[in-house]
């Protein structure tokens, strides 16, 4: 199996529908989440539809409130990787993992 890369799907990933990028590496995931609930037709503003309350973006598409961070190892040594907690996209890829203590992931 390939090393992990940023931008792709990462496939040691179980259980939930199986996601592919028809687009390639870097490109939306499909499924996507689901269309949001039309709000209301009502004289006021009701609020932004639920699909769009999260957080982060990562560069699958999908809106999240956090990332997932997972373990694997990048050309034979450990790695954590930053992925979207839908569909596993990696955002990002830090080696050696440690260097992932104490900070704040901020990448949406």
């Amino acid at each position: 199996m390939a090393d992990p890369q940023v931008g792709t799907i990462w496939r040691k990933r179980t259980g939930g529908p199986a996601y592919t990028q028809p687009g390639g590496p870097g490109t939306p995931t499909i499924p996507t989440q689901p269309p949001s609930q039309q709000p209301p037709t009502v004289p006021y503003y009701v609020g932004p539809p639920q699909e769009h309350l999260g957080r982060f973006y990562p560069g699958c598409g999908h809106s999240i409130m956090s990332y997932e961070v997972a373990q694997d190892t990048v050309n034979g040594a450990p790695a954590a990787l930053v992925l979207c907690p839908l569909c596993g996209y990696i955002q990002n890829i830090y080696q050696p993992p440690s260097l992932l203590d104490g900070q704040d992931i901020v990448m949406g």
